[in-house]
């Protein structure tokens, strides 16, 4: 209905962030007729950009999945109405996954964070003994931590260990998580760090609790890392697990 100088030229810019490769159709209507368009995501939290010409402004538009697939948290999709190459417009914006579309003209954007992410859990690189573990939040993504769990064994050399947990932001710790107890030479013992209610027992026989806040959000590019005192040259830790929520951002948070 608008009137707009001759060879205008239209545009949908779908940008989208994903941690799987999956197709996802961009569906709709001008006044010419139907359209529709596939965008194959890239695995791996990498931005993927991709524009599509329209004959005219869209009526309506829909992101779906293409075969039902994505589970929820895995993909985010953002789509843009351009004329002439210049971006007038966010039409849409959340996670596409099974049964969830995306629709304009309704009003469903969401942001790209802390809206509920996928529950996942990783492994750090299992360090070689008198080494500390570490993991680094991939870029493009937000980690909120559950929890994180991992085993010591102290060698025969006489000293006392304190295991820390250090979150480093912007390549310099932010804050530490520390065991309330120290770990004697000899000994095996499973630490889990995780968000407690209040004051409690935090060491039993061979477990060691850390206390952990709720909620913790990590950014992409920070590191997860122990840092512990007295680590001897025999010392071994095992392979870490962390579990958190992951939120796919198209852009860095901080």
């Amino acid at each position: 209905m608008l009137n707009f100088e001759y060879a205008a030229r239209f545009e949908l810019v779908v940008s989208s962030r994903s941690t799987v490769a999956s197709t996802i159709n961009i569906v709709g209507a001008t006044r010419e007729g139907l359209f529709k368009f596939s965008h194959l995501t890239v695995p791996g939290s990498t931005t993927l950009k991709e524009r599509f010409n329209i004959p005219d402004l869209p009526i309506w538009v829909s992101v779906v999945d293409k075969i039902e697939d994505i589970k929820k948290g895995h993909v985010y999709t953002h789509v843009d109405l351009a004329i002439n190459s210049d971006t007038i417009q966010a039409l849409t914006a959340g996670y596409v996954y099974s049964k969830h579309s995306l629709t304009w003209p309704m009003s469903n954007i969401e942001p790209s964070d802390p809206t509920p992410g996928a529950v996942v859990a990783t492994n750090a690189t299992n360090p070689a003994a008198g080494a500390e573990w570490n993991i680094t939040v991939p870029d493009g993504e937000m980690w909120r931590i559950m929890a994180i769990r991992f085993n010591l064994v102290t060698s025969a050399t006489v000293a006392n260990r304190r295991v820390h947990v250090s979150l480093e932001v912007g390549g310099a710790p932010a804050f530490e998580l520390i065991s309330s107890v120290d770990q004697a030479a000899s000994l095996t013992r499973a630490y889990t760090c995780q968000a407690v209610g209040g004051a409690g027992t935090f060491s039993d026989d061979n477990d060691i609790l850390i206390a952990m806040p709720d909620n913790m959000l990590i950014p992409g590019g920070d590191i997860i890392r122990t840092l512990t005192t007295n680590l001897q040259a025999g010392d071994d830790y095992g392979v870490a697990t962390i579990t958190y929520q992951r939120y796919i951002t198209l852009v860095s948070p901080l």
